[in-house]
């Protein structure tokens, strides 16, 4: 059999939403496709339920059980075993939309690297939805690098459709480790291949906002922040412009994780911003910055420092109602 798509399912601790997932998938209206399923040792009833499911849909589901890794290790076993002409993730939390996979399918087989929807985010009190400003084209691959740089266009390997050969198995080996930042590391390291993108206007994707998951519950460290950056780097090391941009994105990745009140202050990146914005001038940091005030007072280490206590203090008890998050190192 021809299959037209693969769609890449890690599975871990999931076992209230998973369900959910696989019947999303089974609920398409283009059935062209197969569902992996990744057990990436998951110590709750996750893997029995893939089984289940598999069982019943032997036809389109495959199942894999490994010890656990992480997502990008979780994204190698089902790349490697996967048979589809595109790839599609889907977090094993989330689900698709009736019509996800044609409307993506069509648009794609048009000649696209790579196409995208809009996404609503959900939980049991809202829905939040984003859908694309408007559908719209455009060449990779320095631009794309750029935009998501900037975080103008989403990082998120989730609610796409790319065509497989985008992806080699060195691609997830080089960010197995990373569990925060990988998608957005994922899609930047692959943009050499990614020429042509898309945009449809359609809602195709639905994120739980499962505030059980790493996402809402951790926070990288500066030395995350280094790792993160180094697969990025050696993928544009012989490109000067990209290379600055990636720069003042790792630079203000430090001083935005700086103003929160777990991330022990350290001067010296203070001084590293002012020796940056010297030489190259701040409007270009700026824009990466989650707020643009985090450049006041950077001329004195010491009112800096107080600055920075301040503001980590109020997103304490502001934005996470007095909860600490957890550091993740290297």
């Amino acid at each position: 059999m021809n299959i037209k798509i693969s769609i890449l399912v890690p599975v871990y601790k999931v076992e209230a939403y998973l369900p959910r997932c696989i019947e999303s998938v089974l609920s398409q209206d283009f059935t062209d496709y197969e569902l992996i399923l990744v057990d990436d040792g998951s110590p709750d009833k996750s893997g029995k339920i893939c089984e289940e499911y598999a069982s019943r849909y032997p036809e389109v589901i495959k199942v894999i059980h490994k010890k656990n890794g992480g997502l990008p290790s979780a994204r190698l076993a089902g790349f490697q075993q996967a048979s589809g002409k595109y790839i599609m993730f889907l977090d094993s939390d989330d689900y698709l939309l009736t019509d996800a996979l044609s409307l993506l399918y069509h648009k794609i087989e048009e000649g696209y690297d790579m196409v995208r929807g809009g996404f609503k985010m959900v939980s049991k009190q809202k829905e939040i939805v984003f859908p694309p400003k408007k559908a719209t084209s455009f060449e990779g691959n320095t631009k794309y690098r750029k935009d998501l740089i900037f975080g103008n266009i989403d990082g998120f390997l989730w609610g796409a459709l790319y065509k497989k050969e985008v992806f080699t198995e060195n691609v997830f080996k080089s960010i197995i480790g990373l569990s925060i930042g990988e998608d957005w590391c994922t899609n930047f390291i692959v943009a050499d291949k990614i020429q042509k993108i898309f945009f449809i206007k359609d809602i195709i994707y639905a994120y739980w906002m499962n505030d059980s998951s790493i996402m809402h519950q951790t926070l990288a460290s500066h030395k995350y922040v280094e790792k993160m950056h180094e697969p990025v780097k050696e993928a544009v090391k012989n490109d000067a412009y990209l290379t600055s941009l990636l720069n003042a994105h790792r630079m203000a990745a430090h001083i935005n994780l700086g103003f929160h009140h777990e991330i022990m202050y350290e001067d010296r990146y203070r001084v590293e911003l002012n020796k940056y914005i010297e030489y190259n001038g701040q409007e270009t940091i700026s824009k990466m910055l989650c707020k643009r005030y985090y450049l006041a007072f950077r001329h004195s280490s010491i009112l800096y420092r107080i600055f920075n206590f301040i503001i980590g203090q109020i997103m304490k008890y502001k934005k996470y109602k007095g909860v600490s998050l957890s550091l993740i190192h290297i």
